[in-house]
This record gives C-alpha cells, sequence and structure tokens, in this order.
C-alpha cells in the first residue's frame, strides 16, 4: 500500500469515527441504555432481541400484521420521542441503518460502544418506516386477498344454485328450504281447451304454492296446511308473506 492509499485510509477511518461520535452524541441516554439490553442475548435464548426486531415476515395474513404492529410500538416505545436525528441528513441515517441491518448481535457487542449505538439507533430509524410501509402494503394484500376469496366463494355458491335450479331444486336463502318441484301431472281439460301456455302456467303456480305451504312452521301435515290456507285468510297472508 503506498504513502498515498495509507493517508486516504487513514482520514476516512478518523471521519467515520468522528461521524460514530457526533451520532452517539445526539441519542438520548435512555436509548443508548436500551441499546446495551438489545445486543444482549436473554439466558435460556439463541437469539437476541434485536434480531427479533429486524425479522421481517412476507406473508400477508392477521398474524403478521399483528407482530408486525407489536414490533412498531417497540420500536416506538424505544425511541420514544425521537432518536435526537432528525436534524441529520437522511442518506447519512439510511447509509448507517442498512449497514446496522448487516450485523448479527455478536459483531455490535465487540463494536465500539460509540459504533455499536450510532448503527442500532440508526438501523432502528430505518426499521420503524420500513415497518410502517410494510404494515400498509400487508394490509393492502390482506384485504385484497379477503375480498376475492369472498368473491370466489359467492361465485361457487352461485353456480350451485344456478345447477341446482336447473334440476329444479332451489334454495330459499331466506329461510334456507329446499324447494322442490313435484313430478308433472297431466293438467286438467279445461287449461288445455283454453290456451297451449295455460298447462305450464298452472303447474308453474302450483309448484310455487306447494312450494310455499312447505315453507310454513312444522306442525300440521301438508293436508291440513292447504285447507288452513283456503279457509282462514289471515292464514293465507302469513303463507304469502312467508310468516306463518
Amino acid at each position: 500500500m503506498s504513502t498515498l492509499e495509507r493517508l486516504v485510509a487513514a482520514e476516512v477511518t478518523h471521519a467515520t469515527t468522528d461521524l460514530y461520535e457526533m451520532v452517539t452524541t445526539r441519542l438520548p441516554p435512555t436509548l443508548r441504555d436500551a441499546i446495551d439490553l438489545l445486543v444482549e442475548v436473554p439466558e435460556g435464548d439463541v437469539r437476541s432481541s434485536l434480531f427479533r426486531l429486524k425479522d421481517y415476515p412476507k406473508s400477508a395474513n392477521a398474524a403478521v400484521i399483528k407482530g408486525d404492529i407489536v414490533r412498531l410500538h417497540l420500536i416506538e416505545d424505544l425511541l420514544g420521542k425521537g432518536a435526537g436525528l432528525d436534524d441529520l441528513d437522511p442518506r447519512i441515517v439510511r447509509q448507517l441503518g442498512q449497514l446496522g441491518c448487516r450485523y448479527d448481535a455478536g459483531d455490535l457487542r465487540r463494536f465500539a460502544k460509540p459504533k455499536r449505538d450510532a448503527l442500532v439507533a440508526c438501523s432502528l430509524v430505518e426499521a420503524r418506516q420500513a415497518l410502517l410501509d410494510q404494515i400498509v402494503e400487508m394490509n393492502d394484500l390482506f384485504l385484497t386477498g379477503m375480498n376475492r376469496r369472498s368473491r370466489t366463494a359467492v361465485e361457487i355458491r352461485r353456480k350451485s344454485l344456478r345447477r341446482r335450479a336447473a334440476l329444479g331444486c332451489t334454495v330459499c336463502s331466506a329461510r334456507s328450504i329446499h324447494w322442490w318441484r313435484p313430478r308433472a301431472r297431466k293438467p286438467s281439460p279445461p287449461c288445455v281447451r283454453h290456451s297451449t301456455h295455460r298447462p305450464h302456467n298452472m303447474a308453474t303456480v302450483r309448484h310455487m304454492v306447494m312450494n310455499l305451504l312447505r315453507a310454513t312452521k312444522p306442525g300440521k301435515s301438508l293436508k291440513v296446511r292447504r285447507k288452513l290456507a283456503g279457509w282462514d285468510p289471515d292464514y293465507l297472508h302469513a303463507v304469502l308473506q312467508g310468516t306463518a
């Protein structure tokens, strides 16, 4: 290495050290104490608390979104009213934050305290912004997925009902009653004499009447319900309204 290269490397090292010192002096004492706890691995665990704050799952579901919100609240509690880096160049904070995310807790513990505090503080600031963006994105994806699944379920249900209707068996959605079509009966001679469409119309009316009677509350036989609807106008009205 030439003398010029050694001088440049020394100046870069000196400037970087000054930058770490400058960033560290802006941090609140409570945050600096919390950083020392973050890089420590709790007893009985294999990962530090800082690693869990940097863990960003990508699947869009309610559990992931809830976990992101919990991590966001933890970071906001650590930063408090701020890390004192608001007036610092955002490019410096971003660069130090990205650099801090590359190191694990073991590497950070080996660094000098000014460098460790600066890297962790900037990584927390960047993690807060990344979590906010991720929560919004995951929420949009989650709602889009729910909407897609709902539309698919409705479409499947619609096709099922259409198939059943084509077979002469539909479902009354209001009361979940299976409607049926009895076997075709020979139309009465007067209907045949008057119109070629009259038998079909009368058969359709009969199907509707029978289904309305079957939709009433159980307790009486179908024959009794037919007679009661012919004798009692109030009961007939209730049958037609679907409240009998």
